[in-house]
């Protein structure tokens, strides 16, 4: 396991930053509060080649402000960084919803959701995730149908199930989330949900079958899914997306409309966005 270090120059660098690690291959990425004098950010690998992750890098950098910023990368043992990670951990509270760490001595009701971070991925933190864990309680979940694309380690998933949903498929192309859904699964006493690894491609989906449809990924992995989407949901069915930077609202926006979604509801956290929609 490798740990990248990358320190931003200015603060608009820092989402830039933080969403290209994120599609360069991070299992989780963290950033210091705000506030605090040392701008970085710190990504964590299961495996990483420095000289090519440096290219990449720079290649990126060119289109963000400022100068490239420089990198650190330190190897990691992955029982150590568990450790550390359960040590700084608190819950966390998003909506209705309170993510609590396996380990804790707390009381659980239906609306705890138990996490473990595994591979240092998955572990609800992300301020996408809370943004579509807070808009899935408006909507109505009872005996529907749920497609959980690039579900990472079934936060959303599991959720969906609390809410109601009758059937739950999620998917996600990254092999390394399989042991850790199969664990947040396990601890949480999941009975009507499915997940598997692999791409919308990889699967025989009906038509029309789906509620709810909900997408926490980037926009450019959005870009391909939406037009697929339009045809799994159902008539007023519900796209839940995010994964989406605020300066990417209005083209986010502009291709759902292109393809007939209205676009009922937004939210924002930081520097993220949600986007509620339905077939018009």
């Amino acid at each position: 396991m490798k740990r990248v270090t990358l320190f931003v120059h200015l603060p608009e660098q820092e989402d830039y930053a933080e969403q290209w690690l994120w599609a360069d291959g991070a299992s989780s990425v963290s950033s210091k509060p705000p506030g605090h004098p040392d701008r970085s950010l710190e990504a964590m690998y299961e495996e990483l080649d420095d000289v090519s992750f440096h290219a990449r890098l720079e290649e990126a950098a060119r289109s963000w402000p400022g100068e490239v910023p420089p990198a650190a990368t330190s190897e990691v043992d992955e029982k150590n960084w568990q450790v550390q990670w359960r040590e700084n951990f608190t819950p966390l509270q998003a909506g209705r919803f309170r993510l609590v760490g396996e380990w804790e001595d707390l009381p659980a009701d239906d609306d705890t959701i138990w996490i473990y971070p595994g591979q240092a991925f998955g572990t609800g933190q992300h301020e996408t995730t809370r943004l579509v864990l807070e808009h899935m309680e408006t909507i109505p979940f009872e005996r529907a149908r749920v497609l959980d694309i690039g579900c990472g380690t079934g936060i959303l998933s599991i959720a969906a199930e609390k809410l109601g949903a009758a059937e739950v498929f999620g998917f996600d192309a990254d092999p390394d989330c399989a042991e850790n859904m199969a664990h947040h699964l396990r601890i949480n006493e999941s009975r009507r949900i499915e997940l598997s690894i692999g791409t919308l491609d990889d699967f025989s989906l009906a038509s029309g079958s789906y509620d709810v449809v909900l997408a926490n990924i980037t926009l450019n992995v959005l870009r391909e899914v939406w037009p697929l989407c339009k045809g799994l949901l159902k008539p007023k069915g519900h796209l839940i997306s995010s994964g989406i930077l605020l300066e990417q609202k209005e083209e986010a926006e502009a291709q759902l409309h292109d393809l007939g979604f209205d676009i009922y509801r937004h939210t924002g956290l930081g520097e993220w966005v949600m986007l509620a929609a339905r077939i018009s």
